[in-house]
């Protein structure tokens, strides 16, 4: 009788790769984005990882229904040695209410393996995407082992070309320009001057928490028209002196009119922001 085959172990991976504990920032690429979106790569060990941004993901391929989700979380499961210096195969699950359902996560360094530049893709299962909505293309960059923190900064984006030379220039971004991060509050300018209320006959800035978490930065835009505040998401690009930004859409049937004021197509006129470029804002 022929002996027992042996039980299959899991892949042994080695220690050290050159992701391992690291952080990556930059973009991401969908047919559903109207521009290419900022993310952030978390590598915890060399077995785990989450991709942070604001995904939309079709959960319904014949209505095109969309469901948001802000993580991609997975771990490795083989790691490819045959190029150099080698390429991460991911296994991410999918948040609530998504369970079971799973992609596969490719990440590869420059050739000379200072991982400051990675290309990566994410598939749906068994190698190909539920929808060409569902297909994404990453292109990121690694951050410094110390990430510079926002605090006591302040923030704008460039202003409009044609009217630098007004009496109130117009901005790029215009929730975001201008802003000032404190210790644990964020403050808003327009036109130099800072963002006031009233209550109870008494004047007081507009104050409002934030919150830093390595690379990435939770935090608000102000729309001075509609007097709203919309939360923001931004991710901190390795020389710290630029962040890029995004923020989900707003349900105007449920919230009123208004929406974060960043580039779409139907602005043909851009008055955010060029088109199609990722909207950016400049330490100042």
């Amino acid at each position: 009788m022929p002996a027992p085959s042996p039980p299959t172990t899991p892949p042994v991976l080695k220690k050290g790769y050159f992701f391992k504990n690291t952080e990556w920032v930059g973009t991401f690429h969908s047919i559903s984005q109207e521009y290419d979106a900022p993310c952030c790569l978390r590598c915890r060990g060399d077995t785990a990882m989450t991709v942070f941004g604001l995904f939309y993901y079709v959960v319904d391929v014949a209505t095109l229904n969309f469901s948001r989700i802000d993580s991609l979380r997975g771990k490795v499961t083989k790691i490819d040695t045959l190029t150099s210096p080698g390429t991460a195969i991911v296994d991410l699950s999918l948040p609530l209410p998504f369970v079971g359902q799973k992609l596969q996560f490719y990440i590869t360094s420059d050739k000379d393996n200072s991982a400051n530049y990675a290309k990566n893709k994410i598939f749906g299962s068994g190698g190909a995407p539920i929808s060409a909505y569902n297909f994404f293309t990453f292109n990121l960059a690694r951050c410094p082992d110390k990430i510079n923190s926002v605090k006591s900064s302040s923030w704008s984006g460039k202003v409009r070309p044609g009217t630098e030379t007004a009496q109130n220039p117009q901005y790029y971004y215009p929730d975001l320009s201008a802003i000032a991060f404190g210790d644990t509050e964020e403050q808003f300018f327009r036109n130099g001057k800072i963002i006031t209320y009233t209550l109870k006959d008494k004047v007081d800035p507009v104050k409002i928490l934030y919150r830093q978490n390595g690379s990435m930065v939770f935090f608000y835009g102000y729309d001075e028209i509609y007097d709203k505040i919309y939360p923001y998401f931004g991710v901190l690009a390795p020389d710290g002196k630029t962040m890029m930004v995004d923020a989900w859409a707003v349900d105007q049937s449920k919230y009123g009119y208004g929406s974060p004021r960043l580039p779409n197509y139907v602005d043909t006129n851009a008055p955010y922001g060029p088109n199609g470029v990722t909207p950016v804002i400049f330490k100042q």
